[in-house]
């Protein structure tokens, strides 16, 4: 029987059918299976028969098997895939944070696009001098320094 492998939806899930036997211990295959289930976050297996889910360490994804099917075609499982979500989640969302932060750190995890320079002063984690903030990212280039201060704000804000 051939191998087929079908996507579910854009962000989430692959169906692979056909693959049944030794072949699902074949080294090639499972790397594929692997390489399946980190990009698209869950990988069906139609006719495969999977065990080790009552192990003592456990396996490094979970396995749902169909114990009982509606006749009535009733039943689907949702799945979500965070993944997917935390990327569109992280191309959505801005910061301001604190100039105590680690902000080099926050710009390699989120990017220098998604920082804006705000400040709460009188507030106590607000600065005296708020354009003091940008001692702060010193270690940035003037570039990105440039936009945390006023570029990615205005980007956001048009005129």
């Amino acid at each position: 029987m051939p191998v087929t492998v079908t996507e579910l939806t854009p962000a989430t899930g692959v169906e692979i059918i056909g693959l049944t036997g030794n072949r699902l211990v074949d080294r090639g295959v499972a790397e594929n299976c692997l390489a399946a289930l980190e990009r698209r976050g869950v990988v069906i297996y139609r006719e495969a028969e999977l065990d080790g889910t009552t192990e003592q360490v456990p396996n490094k994804a979970t396995v749902l098997t169909a114990r009982q099917i509606s006749d009535d075609g009733g039943g689907d499982t949702e799945f979500a895939n965070t993944f997917a979500a935390y990327e569109s989640l992280k191309n959505s969302i801005h910061v301001s944070p604190f100039h105590e932060e680690d902000l080099g750190g926050l710009a390699d995890l989120m990017g220098v696009d998604r920082i804006l320079f705000g400040s709460d002063y009188p507030h106590p984690e607000g600065l005296a001098q708020p354009t003091s903030y940008v001692d702060s990212i010193q270690g940035l280039s003037e570039s990105d320094q440039a936009k945390i201060m006023d570029g990615n704000l205005s980007r956001l804000i048009p005129a």
